[in-house]
């Protein structure tokens, strides 16, 4: 259930202190997101958030819609315009998106509250026997009535329909629905793949978790080789998607995007095989790294920080001072009580891998993009004679010098993968990308706000 204090990213309603004319105007004060608020205070000028100025004139979209903010509303199946709470499991796959489905149409007022809240209840029971099966009974007591649209719909939102139930759904000790995850395990892995990955559908920090655990045990078997616990990556991955900033505050550098830059870095690694020219190891940071490279981001960029003289840009010398902070935070949430899911690692291994995630992700500051173009030119001219390596793991190079090109090469790669999907949005279907630019637009918005 929800509770006074937890804020769950994307959805400000959930909490039970952010109700009436109080949504979305402030951030919660949950313990999880504590560490994160003192970053927070390092962004002088709450108050000059307040300040009302005149306005950026609007652009045009392709089209000729307006970009202004009173022409457009971003638009998220999570985002509901009410303070009625829903205390019921979370799901991924088909189940999350049956969830999506229906609260989007309780926001349409398709359906009323009740009606939401009898579906829900009866999505719940289906969910106890989601364990060893891929499909629900169309037998199941909830479909009386109605089993010939229930067989129509559930296909309709990705879930098979079967004429029994089997088993029930044994969750781990600390709560993570793992029977719905392995039931919708092979239909997630296949939602991790494709390019129309459409992350407004995301921002259930719960539920995400244990599909991205899904994701990453499930190639290279990255969870077995690194002594990872699952539901220890899964607390790690649930802090860090709590400590990215609501979608009403921060309308684009939020945990939706986060997932968004997984989901591209996951597909380019697997379905693109760009996974043969890194290490396990490698694959592991650029993952990971792609969950936190904007973790605690506030909604502006790093020249207003330093503009404004901020003491996060003055703690790290005007450089880089968001990307710098990105990768505390990341250290920081790794170290607390029972969420280090790398404590399997020796030392030196450990050190490599600190290095690659911070190197990984201080390459998606925007001032380092011809800097690491150039780089990347450089390198793919020399490739006839000297090839990037492949298949790292299968075989050990013995010649030092060999192996230093090979670590130089990867690095290289680990940085250019993180910053193409923290682009990847333009590789999308047009009417994703064109709603994640406004998101982007309305962010720059708000960031004028504070600068007049």
């Amino acid at each position: 259930s929800v509770s006074e204090g937890d804020c769950l990213v994307g959805r400000p309603w959930a909490c039970q202190g952010c109700q009436g004319q109080e949504m979305g105007n402030r951030i919660c004060g949950g313990e999880q997101g504590s560490g994160l608020r003192q970053w927070a205070g390092l962004l002088s000028g709450d108050d000059a958030a307040t300040k009302k100025g005149p306005r950026t004139p609007a652009t045009l979209l392709p089209g000729g819609s307006s970009s202004s903010r009173s022409a457009r509303r971003i638009p998220s199946l999570g985002e509901l315009p009410t303070s009625e709470h829903v205390c019921s499991p979370r799901y991924v796959g088909a189940y999350g998106r049956l969830v999506g489905f229906l609260k989007h149409s309780r926001a349409q007022e398709v359906i009323t509250s009740a009606q939401y809240q009898e579906l829900l209840s009866a999505l719940n029971d289906l969910s106890l026997g989601a364990q060893g099966v891929s499909a629900v009974a169309s037998s199941h007591p909830s479909f009386k009535g109605s089993e010939k649209q229930f067989s129509e719909v559930l296909p309709a939102m990705g879930i098979s329909v079967a004429p029994t139930l089997k088993g029930e759904a044994t969750p781990t000790s600390n709560g993570h629905p793992w029977g719905v995850l392995l039931a919708s395990g092979s239909y997630e892995d296949a939602i991790w793949q494709e390019l129309n990955f459409n992350c407004r559908t995301r921002g259930d920090t719960r539920a995400d978790a244990c599909s991205i655990v899904q994701a990453v045990s499930a190639h290279y078997d990255l969870a077995g080789r690194y002594a990872i616990h699952p539901s220890t990556l899964a607390s790690w991955v649930e802090a860090i998607g709590d400590q990215y900033q609501p979608v009403l505050s921060v309308p684009y550098h939020n945990w939706m995007h986060a997932v968004d830059v997984f989901q591209f870095c996951f597909m380019s690694l697997f379905k693109g095989q760009a996974a043969s020219y890194f290490t396990g190891q490698d694959i592991l940071a650029l993952l990971c790294a792609s969950l936190a490279h904007d973790v605690g981001h506030p909604g502006v960029n790093n020249a207003f920080l330093v503009s404004i003289g901020s003491p996060l840009a003055i703690t790290y010398n005007d450089k880089s001072p968001l990307e710098n902070m990105h990768c505390c935070v990341f250290f920081e949430t790794l170290n607390r009580p029972k969420l280090n899911f790398l404590s399997g690692l020796s030392k030196s291994a450990m050190q490599s891998m600190r290095s690659k995630i911070i190197e990984s992700i201080l390459a998606t500051d925007m001032n380092s993009h011809f800097k690491l173009t150039d780089m990347l030119t450089a390198r793919l001219s020399k490739r006839s004679e000297s090839p990037f390596a492949r298949d790292n793991d299968s075989e050990i190079d013995t010649c030092e010098e060999n192996q230093k090109d090979s670590k130089d090469d990867r690095q290289l790669l680990l940085q250019v993968f993180l910053h193409m999907a923290d682009l990847g949005h333009c590789c999308r279907p047009w009417a994703q990308h064109t709603v994640l630019v406004a998101a982007l637009e309305e962010e720059f918005f708000l960031q004028g706000d504070r600068s007049t």
